[in-house]
């Protein structure tokens, strides 16, 4: 025999030791032999109908002898899903050819009928259609003759037989239906029971608790599933077969643990919270790095609050996990002048050259800021005036550069004394539809005291404006300027100016606008000379018509002359080529 052969028997022998029988209990919850049988005896002909012998305590039995149409039928089981019912039954007879005096009707048979059913309790209707009739005991080999004290040939035997019922029809209730057939003896056991396939686990895939298949059926092969927390390998299906009798011929397929578990048996079972596993399979979680513990999938390690690996090794879960350095604290400012000033604060860590402080500020001017010492103070020289900084304090050590996390502290305010302004900032220029431009800026870091005036010199001449804003209006001509401006404040009574700055661009101003002005002057001034003309004839005019009314006591007779045809237009008027003079005296 080979090794392969040897391995089937031996596997073949363990699974059959973890078949498993159920036994069928009725509605009662009672098995095998009980006196609530139902005894149908209104049809017997013969000796004794059944009854139930309790002589016997330890093995009570129904008992019948040389009868005819009499029946003992069982309670109802349910059978529900269950593909083949079994029946152990054992029966104690008597030999007809042991009897004092023959008889040619006698039997040594009895009759049993499966009924299947879908209805509940049980019916005297003994013409129910049954799935299988079996006579029992059906072969004299099975019977085991009962020796006899005196030594005489004996009379009694006993014979067990197991009948098997298909269910076919997927019955829900099954009763047996006993008939004695002229049988001398009686039904001293019965076992109604099926079989399963237990629940199995091989290589993490379980296969569930279920009925075998029928008995005719002999094997047939049923889907597993994967345990919790695991997932089938590609292209191996998940089988078992099971015999009839429940026993377990071969399991296919094999599962696998999810990352984060690890194989425990026939479980895959999580990761504790110091270890990790980020692959799937089935080896063993690993233990995290020093410092960290597991995340809440189990697949990586991450480090405690407060700690962190070192740049190079940030996403290894086996690295050292190290302390977070803390945040230097209570920044004080002293001795402030328009120009410097002493920071001092507080931190846990000892002083030593390796650990580095980093005063910084934010948002200022480049040049003074920042600045290291390995002290927990330092004298700032070279500040702007009446600036207002905000500081900070960076504590740089070995840890703190190997984990790539330095530890700044919040910012803390001071302003320094007025003192002489700074340059002004973000000088811009705006050209406006009218020609004119327009000049911004921002005010100067260091603003040197609370009021600042703003000297801006172009074309020759200095304007001041305390406003961040001002207007060049154009002139008759296009002018082109470089414009500076500078910061001017008054500090204990003197005034203090800052360094100049000079916008990038020439500011280029467009003519046009004045000449229009111009014009519009002197076409007023035309207007005026005639209006002046105008009364000044009118004045004239008066004059003259008065010194006629004083000759003539006031009266004048105005006459219509012509010269040649024209008539004037001012009588008054004396032209030399009009005609005749008019003399006064004559009117």
């Amino acid at each position: 025999m080979g090794l392969n052969e040897k391995i089937l028997i031996f596997t073949s022998l363990l699974n059959y030791l973890s078949s498993e029988k159920v036994y069928i209990f009725d509605v009662f919850k009672r098995k095998g032999l009980t006196e609530d049988w139902n005894k149908d005896n209104s049809q017997c002909d013969g000796v004794s109908s059944w009854y139930f012998d309790e002589n016997d305590q330890a093995s009570p039995r129904f008992q019948v002898c040389f009868t005819r149409n009499c029946f003992l039928e069982s309670p109802s089981y349910p059978i529900t899903s269950i593909n083949t019912v079994y029946a152990d039954a054992k029966f104690t007879g008597r030999y007809c050819n042991a009897l004092p005096k023959p008889n040619p009707d006698c039997g040594e048979n009895i009759t049993v009928n499966a009924i299947m059913l879908d209805t509940f309790p049980n019916t005297k209707t003994h013409n129910t259609p049954t799935e299988k009739e079996i006579n029992f005991p059906v072969m004299d080999d099975l019977k085991v003759p009962i020796p006899q004290k005196n030594g005489r040939p004996p009379s009694f035997f006993d014979a067990k037989e197991t009948i098997t019922y298909d269910n076919k029809l997927n019955k829900t209730f099954i009763r047996l239906l006993f008939d004695s057939k002229m049988g001398c003896g009686g039904v001293s056991d019965l076992e109604v029971y099926y079989y399963k396939c237990p629940s199995t686990t091989s290589s993490l895939a379980v296969f569930g608790d279920i009925n075998a298949p029928t008995y005719s059926e002999n094997v047939k092969e049923y889907q597993g599933k994967c345990v919790d927390n695991a997932f089938q390998v590609v292209d191996e299906p998940l089988t078992m077969k099971c015999l009839w009798n429940g026993t377990i011929a071969s399991t296919t397929g094999q599962c696998i643990c999810l990352q984060g578990y690890e194989k425990e048996g026939n479980e895959c079972k999580k990761c504790d919270s110091q270890h990790f596993k980020p692959t799937q399979g089935n080896e063993k979680c690993t233990q995290c790095g020093l410092n960290s513990r597991s995340s809440t999938n189990r697949a990586t390690c991450n480090c405690l609050h407060k700690y962190k690996r070192e740049v190079s090794e940030a996403n290894n879960p086996l690295a050292v996990c190290y302390k977070i350095p803390d945040i230097s604290s209570a920044i004080v400012f002293l001795n402030i002048t328009s120009s410097s000033v002493e920071i001092t604060w507080s931190h846990l860590s000892q002083v030593n050259k390796t650990n580095i402080y980093i005063v910084d500020c934010n948002d200022c001017p480049s040049g003074v800021l920042p600045k290291s010492t390995t002290n927990k103070f330092i004298t700032i020289n070279g500040l702007g005036s009446f600036a207002d900084y905000e500081i900070s304090v960076t504590f740089s050590s070995e840890v703190s550069r190997m984990i790539g996390e330095n530890q700044t502290s919040e910012f803390q305010s001071f302003q320094t004394l007025p003192g002489v302004p700074g340059k002004v900032r973000n000088l811009m220029q705006k050209s406006l539809d009218n020609g004119k431009v327009e000049l911004s800026w921002d005010p100067p870091f260091a603003k040197g005291n609370n009021i600042i005036t703003y000297l801006l010199t172009y074309g020759g001449s200095t304007k001041k404006t305390t406003l961040t804003t001002h207007i060049l209006d154009p002139d008759v001509e296009e002018q082109t300027f470089s414009v500076e401006i500078a910061a001017q404040v008054s500090v204990g009574g003197q005034l203090l100016t800052g360094e100049s700055s000079t916008f990038k661009e020439k500011i280029h101003v467009k003519g046009g606008a004045a000449l229009d002005m111009a014009i519009g002057v002197g076409v007023g001034v035309v207007l005026l000379v005639i209006i002046i003309g105008i009364v000044a004839f009118y004045i004239y005019r008066k004059k003259n018509l008065k010194a006629i009314n004083d000759d003539d006591g006031g009266k004048v007779e105005m006459k219509e002359t012509s010269t040649y045809g024209k008539v004037l237009e001012n009588p008054f008027e004396n032209d030399e080529n009009s005609g005749p003079e008019i003399n006064p005296n004559s009117l």
